[in-house]
């Protein structure tokens, strides 16, 4: 009589593998899982980029706000207009009073550039500050510091515009609000600061 055993199994020499189900079972969660897993990373650089340039606003305009308080004085704006609303280039605090190339700072010494760029050129932060008085005679000053990226050392800024609704908030439109740099159409302003103060008298 023959004897069987209760095992069951593959017997020697048969091929072992994956079946079909189940191999396209496993495309099927990684074409759910990769879009997931892609999304998640492109969105943590943007955080990662939004973090950094929050920082350097912060960092360049508590800097320049501090020398504005320490550095300059009301006699500095003596021959200063009064008047109220949007700022631009004309309202450029001059360099005879804050040399904005002070402010500079490249806070990374690897290589922070755009893909084809000249490797000499490295990525720098840096200010515009743009100030009016609010009326005459007064000893009452706005200032906007204004933070942009600044790609090569002979960018210079060809236009700057800060624009205040009726509320005296800023009007955070690309078109109304930025910083560009000359011969470029696109924003290159990272973040903003605005402060509302009184200066040193002076002399």
């Amino acid at each position: 009589m023959r004897r069987t055993s209760g095992k069951t199994g593959i017997g020697p020499g048969r091929a072992t593998g994956f079946t079909l189900v189940e191999v396209m079972t496993a495309l099927g969660l990684l074409a759910i899982a990769l879009p997931m897993i892609a999304a998640a990373f492109i969105s943590g650089m943007v955080e990662n980029r939004e973090s950094v340039e929050n920082t350097m606003t912060t960092l360049l305009a508590e800097n320049a706000i501090a020398v504005l308080r320490c550095g300059v004085t009301h006699a500095d704006f003596d021959n200063t207009a009064a008047g109220q609303g949007t700022l631009t280039l004309t309202h450029r605090v001059p360099d005879s009073v804050i040399d904005e190339e002070d402010l500079l700072y490249q806070p990374f010494d690897v290589e922070d550039r755009l893909a084809g760029e000249d490797p000499e050129h490295r990525t720098k932060f840096a200010c515009v500050i743009l100030g009016q008085r609010m009326a005459a005679d007064a000893n009452d000053y706005r200032f906007a510091v204004l933070v942009y990226r600044k790609l090569k050392d002979d960018d210079t800024v060809g236009a700057a515009r800060v624009k205040f609704n009726a509320d005296e908030t800023v009007d955070d439109d690309p078109a109304e609000t930025y910083v560009r740099l000359s011969g470029a159409s696109s924003s290159a302003l990272i973040g903003y600061y605005i402060v509302r103060m009184s200066l040193r008298p002076g002399a």
